[in-house]
């Protein structure tokens, strides 16, 4: 899926920074999203903020630093500190959202998602 839908979005001249914020994410979220849908059908939000959690910490320090060990990643430091900020903008809306009742509720998680389809928008 990740391959054939990166090469269709290059294809359309979609930049790579958009691939990445969005099918490349997807594409090596959907076992993460897969588990945490069946966790959160049986009641057990535990497992779904820990994989959540967990997949990000991982992804970030031990994908990413594995990655730069093989090659040197070339960063484009402007976009990079422009999306981090973004990232815990986004961290710091999800506490808030569950500050008071220690739950995101649907209202929560949909707010979540258009400010996150919000944001993938203004990079087009």
């Amino acid at each position: 899926m990740v391959t054939g839908a990166t090469a269709l979005a290059q294809a359309l001249g979609i930049s790579e920074r958009v691939i990445g914020l969005t099918m490349l994410a997807l594409g090596t979220s959907l076992p993460e999203l897969a588990s945490s849908l069946i966790a959160a059908t049986r009641r057990h939000t535990e497992l779904v903020l820990g994989g959540i959690i967990g997949s990000n910490i991982f992804n970030i320090l031990a994908i990413l630093g594995l990655t730069a060990l093989v090659q040197p990643l070339p960063v484009d430091v402007q976009s990079a500190q422009g999306d981090i900020l973004v990232m815990i903008g986004f961290a710091a809306a999800a506490l808030l959202l569950m500050w008071r009742t220690a739950r995101l509720g649907k209202l929560g998680g949909l707010v979540l998602l258009a400010a996150y389809g919000a944001y993938t928008y203004t990079l087009f």
